[in-house]
């Protein structure tokens, strides 16, 4: 039985499973409203947990995109990439990554349509934003709601690996489309 011919199959199985698992739980003398409501009460509590991290984050990040403080670090870094042959633009990638997912896909967009797709920049801002993770989004989300005595060393292992990524990207690109790109370039 192949992957599409599974899902549909447990897709028609499922109402009837849980019909009958409510059934057998109602028969069972528990009462399935209060545990359902004091379910969602947990829910809820989380939800607002991680409300309390995320607002100061996500304000932040705007505040620092509209400040100007990712490309200010990114010109910083620039005589770096310059000697490499990538622009300056992927590492606003690089520094937007952590923080928001949608604010770096912006950003390799214009990576993309400035240098375009088959450059090195255009591949190396692509493979950055697919190997990456927002990792100080998911770090807040996670460790938001309540106090972690390893919180510091988890920021500093998700940066850490967030580096990889860029390293990472920047060798596969040169590695593996070098050729491609001074061939195209000729």
């Amino acid at each position: 039985m192949g992957c599409s011919a599974f899902f549909p199959a447990v897709a028609d199985l499922l109402v009837p499973l849980l019909m009958t698992l409510t059934c057998a739980t109602v028969m069972s003398g528990t009462d399935v409203f209060s545990a359902f409501t004091e379910g969602a009460e947990r829910g809820l509590r989380t939800v607002f947990g991680m409300v309390k991290a995320l607002i100061p984050l996500l304000a932040l990040v705007g505040m620092a995109r509209a400040a100007g403080v990712f490309t200010l670090l990114a010109s910083l870094f620039a005589p770096l990439t310059d000697g490499i042959g990538l622009s300056g633009d992927v590492l606003t990638v690089f520094f937007l990554r952590p923080f928001s997912g949608s604010a770096a896909l912006a950003a390799a967009e214009d990576v993309v349509a400035h240098h375009g797709a088959d450059s090195l920049a255009g591949r190396v801002a692509v493979t950055a934003l697919a190997a990456g993770e927002t990792t100080l989004y998911v770090t807040g989300l996670y460790l938001g709601g309540k106090k972690n005595p390893y919180a510091g060393r988890v920021l500093f292992a998700s940066l850490a690996g967030d580096a990889a990524v860029a390293l990472a990207a920047i060798a596969w690109n040169l590695i593996f489309f070098s050729e491609y790109v001074r061939l195209s370039m000729m």
